[in-house]
């Protein structure tokens, strides 16, 4: 089997650790993984291990804003995908796109928490959290997994 990873959220700090500590203690063969590739951008794939059964695929527009890498994930992740593995495991929480199957991971309850939202009154950071609910709560519906952090 071929994973793939979607690193196009992870920017920095904890997500970036995060990945690199699942990475430089995997052991795919163990578990009938024969390539894991991971498209990122510069900050995550410069932290990652150097492994023989790990390719690592820098897409430029990832080190771009939101909106592009956004764009990015919707519109070319999932051809890669299809042409590269058999399993798409997105690290950000959020997947759209059409390639099947994938897992997510799940790590901010706050968005799912309506007294926290409410916290935040009606503005700009309220607005962002209600957009993220709604993206994760379809992502994680369509997901054919869910790992939940603690």
């Amino acid at each position: 089997m071929r994973l793939g990873i979607d690193a196009s959220n992870v920017r920095s700090g904890g997500g970036i650790i995060h990945l690199q500590k699942i990475l430089e203690q995997a052991e795919p063969e163990a578990h009938l993984i024969s390539r894991v590739i991971v498209w990122g951008g510069d900050a995550p794939l410069d932290n990652l291990p150097d492994k023989p059964w790990l390719e690592l695929r820098k897409i430029s527009n990832l080190n771009q804003q939101i909106p592009q890498r956004i764009f990015w994930q919707q519109t070319k992740l999932g051809k890669l995908a299809t042409e590269s593995c058999d399993l798409l495991f997105v690290t950000g929480g959020i997947y759209l796109g059409g390639f099947r199957p994938y897992v997510s991971m799940f790590q901010n309850m706050q968005i799912f928490e309506s007294k926290e939202r409410s916290r935040e009154g009606f503005s700009r950071e309220w607005v962002r959290l209600c957009l993220l609910k709604y993206a994760q709560s379809k992502t994680f519906r369509d997901a054919s997994g869910l790992i939940c952090l603690s």
